[in-house]
């Protein structure tokens, strides 16, 4: 079965509606401020209510400081320090919320670990080349370093695509053939990830580098260049450059996520619905 470029874009449109509309009704950073003397900070947190002991860390997970929600007033909340165990500058990082409880041996605790330096992780995505019938899946590796400046992370990934379909000779109906290609390719560029510290969020990314793409009708790359099999596409080298729009869900430190590419390989171009996981090395 044929699938199109608007239908890929639909496919995903209809995923990310599901997926962030709910998520976003609850949302709430977790960015915050101190006053001067650093004994009360201030949240936007709505779902943190009164009474509730609030833990302030570093990157790292250290804890530098603890205290209890005095204050609340829509959605802000007034947080009174009761100890600070180390470097106020590290305040400013997150928090997480260990909500009251009857029970203070075993405390409920919501906490959004922050990335680290370095992640990667690996991608699996369904994909259409745009060009006759073509359909297949690409698998693909990718690592960032993260907050090179501020939102900005600079990524690089590595892919291979492959993809096949049937082929007719628009001169010879009684003429078919069998269409395959592979593609491999190498690219690097920015990134931009959006509510980072949250529970969800959002990536987008370009790349730029090259593809060596290899693709035959029946066997002979001729036909698969030849517009007589209405594919046009040429084995070889050329230039690689890739998009990525993706939606993803912090699992302590783990994003698990999925996301829409559109690609060009060696001139031809490519859609594809992917999904992956991002871990922290560093």
């Amino acid at each position: 079965m044929q699938m199109t470029a608007p239908l890929y874009s639909i496919i995903f449109a209809s995923i990310v509606l599901t997926l962030l509309l709910p998520s976003t009704l609850g949302l709430a950073s977790n960015d915050f401020t101190c006053n001067k003397k650093v004994k009360v900070c201030y949240l936007d947190d709505s779902s943190i209510v009164m009474g509730d002991t609030i833990e302030f860390l570093t990157a790292d997970g250290d804890i530098i400081a603890t205290g209890t929600v005095t204050r609340m007033n829509g959605t802000k909340r007034t947080v009174d320090l009761n100890s600070i165990n180390g470097d106020v500058q590290l305040l400013a990082k997150t928090y997480s919320n260990v909500e009251a409880t009857t029970d203070a041996a075993t405390p409920k605790q919501r906490k959004y670990t922050p990335r680290g330096k370095i992640v990667a992780g690996g991608h699996l995505g369904l994909t259409n080349l745009g060009r006759g019938d073509a359909n297949g899946f690409e698998i693909s590796g990718e690592g960032l370093k993260t907050n090179v400046l501020g939102n900005l992370d600079l990524q690089a990934s590595a892919s291979w695509y492959h993809v096949s379909g049937t082929a007719n000779d628009i001169y010879n109906d009684a003429n078919k053939g069998e269409f395959k290609a592979n593609a491999f390719t190498l690219s690097a560029g920015p990134s931009f990830t959006f509510n980072e510290r949250g529970p969800v969020m959002v990536r987008a990314e370009l790349g730029l580098g090259f593809a060596y793409m290899s693709a035959n009708i029946n066997g002979s790359a001729s036909n698969a260049k030849s517009e007589d099999w209405g594919y046009q596409i040429n084995s070889g080298f050329g230039l690689h450059l890739r998009g990525l729009v993706a939606l993803a869900m912090n699992f302590s430190g783990a994003q698990v996520e999925i996301g829409y590419e559109p690609a060009m390989l060696a001139g031809s171009a490519s859609n594809t619905i992917l999904a992956g996981v991002l871990v922290k090395v560093q």
